[in-house]
């Protein structure tokens, strides 16, 4: 829900600029299935105006972090903590092996997304090469405040993209009134 509501404020639109919950098909329109037979389904699709994709993943565990929140002593922080990084990185791994980017035809990279903004910054404080560790494995870590600046680039795009198409549709019918014009006053000399 958290993910959805920043989608739908960067002003992009859901089934056409981004999907949620879809299947990734091959060109027969196949569900494309993992190497253990489950079918490929990112949480999010957002698309570039130019067919290139973006994958976003949000099934990140956060009870651990939870439990170092609400723990009476200090070194069960300490100990709740490092089992929440140690989550991401199992997380991560397990999303590396999907392999989404060479399935969906999408950029490089899989944008895993953490939820609450507090349980990304303590995990990287606690393990200073988490974000390394994602993307030496094609995954970027993404709290809600750098999710949301990402998707608004990614809605500029879409938005210059109209305007552009808009300009040229502009200039054809520019174009044809001109012909018109031109055709015109040629007809109109003719009559005299």
């Amino acid at each position: 829900m958290i993910l959805e509501t920043i989608l739908e404020n960067t002003g992009l639109i859901k089934g056409q600029h981004f999907t949620v919950q879809e299947f990734i098909k091959d060109a027969a329109g196949d569900i494309i299935k993992d190497e253990n037979g489950k079918g490929l389904q990112p949480d999010v699709t957002v698309f570039y105006p130019d067919d290139r994709k973006v994958i976003i993943d949000s099934k990140v565990s956060l009870m651990a972090y939870e439990a170092s929140v609400n723990a009476e002593l200090p070194e069960d922080a300490i100990s709740f903590l490092n089992e929440h990084v140690r989550s991401l990185k199992a997380h991560i791994d397990g999303l590396s092996k999907k392999n989404y980017p060479k399935y969906a035809k999408a950029i490089d990279y899989v944008l895993m997304f953490v939820p609450i903004e507090p349980a990304y910054l303590e995990a990287l404080k606690s393990d200073a090469t988490l974000w390394k560790y994602a993307y030496d494995k094609g995954i970027i870590l993404v709290s809600p405040t750098n999710l949301f600046a990402i998707l608004k680039i990614v809605e500029e795009m879409w938005r210059v993209d109209k305007q552009t198409q808009n300009a040229e549709a502009i200039a054809e019918q520019a174009g044809a009134i001109y012909e018109k014009f031109v055709g015109f006053l040629a007809n109109f000399k003719a009559v005299g």
